[in-house]
């Protein structure tokens, strides 16, 4: 970092004559103040669950939830058992000090540590100069002493509340963020936009190879981005100036980009930013917020009521963090019942599924992606060994799904059951299995996920509403299809591909306009399938 840091610090980046580098332009210095007290504290500063593995939850480090991502009771402390219960297996390893790795010691004590830190909060534009301005106040205050270089507490917070400011300041004030090893906190209402998201990415720790996210902001806070922008003064520049003026954009533009990928964001972070016009402001959601290894902070309440298009978005979200990509298989793939769900990726062996507790009145949901599905999910897993320990009966069909998955893998397995009850059947028994302790309770943050732009425009063709209309459509012009009932199975998706074929020269199972259109339904009939209307 401290050859980056020079690099931003140097006279060219600063100081290009006649160029301002911005990505929200305000008068005036920072407000940089100490606070008194710690405003995190109360039932709005919950460590929210989101259920993402690229951010795992701290309360959950050291346990089995951690390493398998299975879930486990609240701990009281980073090394004590489950508050009233007694240990067993499943419950998760609570280690003691030694036991564990730096990863797992270092995410265990990141959400206490937040909430016992001290504060400096920084408010308004950033502008040149706000950050030897925070370094004074860090020293004169002992906010934190290094007890060598790199190696600095970790008990200190920076709270940001700003519109952004100057880009090259807000990287510069990122930089010293990392290497004092601050965390960093967006509270409850503030707002951290345009350059300040690059101050607040600067929360992270790299130690001994392993990467720490320290970065934390309440579910009412605004965060958002866009498209870094320069401004110049009026007049008339020679070749010579606007080369320079070109060089220094550029360049300032790959710091951008270079500082982004080492504060652990994904590619599509850098999509969503350099694609919002700099006119325009992208906010992520809670969900999109936990996909870039940051922590999301509100209250506990939790999910009683799921709509098809909130779960698919919740999906989808999560597949486009880990893949930068739209797969039109996914919204392919999408069952629901109203009391479970499932979508999955089979290539990618991408799985998203959920179940709703009869008990709690609450959804819980379960995710994989191809790291861990074949090797860690519990749905996974939950084959012919762990279904023998339950009352399924014998001639249940969900025997033959958990046959599939043991022979073929999660994917394939999937594959070969999709659209068919019995696939929303074996996630009802997996989550019945254990009372629900393998899958995670979905927080009501889950919920302000707007759809991702790429799937706007898209026919969610095997929307139950949808097929009873299709399978009348497909009896009249002929292929029988059996009574309509609104289930996609093997008759209705052979009806779909012959139609496909015949009318429109393609051998798929795809629903969109063309083939709605082909098949006589009317617009009318349609539009409300549509994602993004």
């Amino acid at each position: 970092m401290k050859e980056f840091l020079a690099f931003i610090c140097s006279k060219k980046i600063l100081s290009a004559a006649a160029l301002s580098l911005s990505w929200t332009l305000g008068a005036g210095a920072a407000d940089i103040e100490l606070l008194a007290v710690n405003p995190v504290f109360g039932p709005d500063y919950t460590l929210l669950d989101l259920g993402d593995n690229n951010a795992v939850n701290p309360a959950w480090a050291g346990s089995y939830e951690f390493r398998y991502a299975r879930q486990t009771p609240a701990v009281d402390s980073a090394y004590q058992r489950p508050s009233g219960e007694g240990w067993n297996e499943e419950d998760g390893m609570y280690l003691g000090e030694g036991g564990g790795s730096y990863e797992m010691m270092h995410l265990q004590m990141a959400w206490p540590t937040l909430q016992s830190s001290r504060v400096i909060k920084i408010s308004g534009s950033i502008n040149p100069g706000d950050t030897e301005r925070l370094k004074a106040l860090v020293q004169a205050t002992g906010f934190s002493v290094c007890s060598r270089e790199n190696q600095c507490p970790s008990n200190n917070t920076i709270s940001l509340n700003s519109p952004g400011g100057h880009l090259a300041e807000a990287i510069k004030m990122g930089v010293y963020i990392s290497v004092q090893n601050f965390s960093t906190l967006i509270e409850k209402d503030a707002i951290c936009e345009s350059a300040c998201s690059l101050t607040f990415l600067g929360g992270f720790t790299n130690y001994e190879g392993f990467f720490f996210p320290r970065r934390y902001v309440h579910e009412t806070a605004k965060f958002g981005v866009h498209r870094p922008y320069f401004e110049l003064q009026d007049g008339s520049y020679s070749d010579d100036v606007v080369k320079q003026i070109v060089g220094v954009v550029n360049e300032t533009v790959t710091a951008a980009t270079t500082f982004l990928l080492k504060v652990g964001v994904g590619a599509n972070f850098l999509q969503r930013m350099y694609n919002t016009p700099p006119e325009q402001m992208y906010r992520l959601s809670p969900l999109e917020l936990s996909t870039q290894r940051i922590f999301v902070l509100g209250r506990d309440q939790r999910i009683s009521n799921l709509t098809r298009r909130q779960i698919f978005a919740h999906c989808a979200t999560i597949y486009l963090s880990e893949y930068s990509k739209m797969n039109p298989i996914l919204l392919a793939n999408l069952q629901t019942d109203g009391s479970s769900f499932i979508t999955f990726i089979p290539g990618n062996n991408f799985i998203c599924a959920g179940a709703k507790s009869v008990a709690s009145n609450t959804w819980y949901s379960h995710i994989c992606v191809e790291g861990n599905c074949g090797v860690s999910s519990g749905l996974a897993q939950f084959g012919q060994v762990e279904m023998s320990y339950t009352d399924i009966p014998d001639n249940s069909p969900v025997w033959d799904v958990a046959v599939a998955v043991d022979v073929l893998g999660p994917g394939a397995g999937f594959r070969e059951f999709r659209h068919r009850s019995v696939l929303l059947k074996y996630v009802r028994a997996y989550a019945d299995s254990n009372n629900f302790r393998t899958l995670r309770e979905m927080p009501a943050a889950a919920l302000q996920t707007t759809m991702p732009q790429a799937y706007c425009g898209e026919i969610d063709g095997f929307d139950p509403g949808l097929v009873l209309n299709v399978q009348d459509l497909l009896n009249r012009n002929g292929l029988n299809v059996g009574r309509p009932d609104g289930a996609a199975g093997p008759n209705t998706r052979r009806g779909i591909r012959a139609f496909n074929k015949t009318a429109l020269g393609e051998d798929s199972e795809k629903v969109d306009i063309e083939f709605l259109a082909a098949l006589g339904a009317s617009a009318e009939s349609f539009a409300g399938f549509q994602l993004c209307p």
